[in-house]
């Protein structure tokens, strides 16, 4: 199926999202390199290997129960005091993640 060839109409992909989407797919590729080699790095009892995947799994944690948590407020839209709430939860949460990539660099 991938290598099936497209027709020519369709619409051409903007410069900026094609940059993302190449950046997205190399910040994939990273991560998994790392878990890759984190998971080496538990067979041989390495000490950093442990600590990077207690690091992911609190990690982890919070963003299921923030997806958990946006899921559960979503049957409650309707209310535009709860839209409001939920959108300046978003907007930290973000702020949050984008802070520690900015650490972590």
């Amino acid at each position: 199926m991938l290598l099936v060839k497209l027709p020519g109409t369709t619409p051409e992909v903007p410069p900026f999202m094609r940059n993302a989407l190449l950046a997205t797919q190399g910040l994939m590729t990273c991560l998994s390199l790392f878990g890759m080699a984190t998971g080496i790095g538990l067979f041989y009892l390495r000490h950093w290997a442990r600590i990077s995947i207690l690091i992911w799994g609190g990690m982890s944690v919070f963003v299921g129960l923030m997806g958990i948590s946006i899921v559960f407020l979503m049957s409650f839209l309707p209310h535009r005091r709860l839209l409001i709430c939920l959108r300046r939860a978003c907007k930290r949460y973000a702020g949050f993640c984008l802070s520690f990539t900015a650490c972590r660099c």
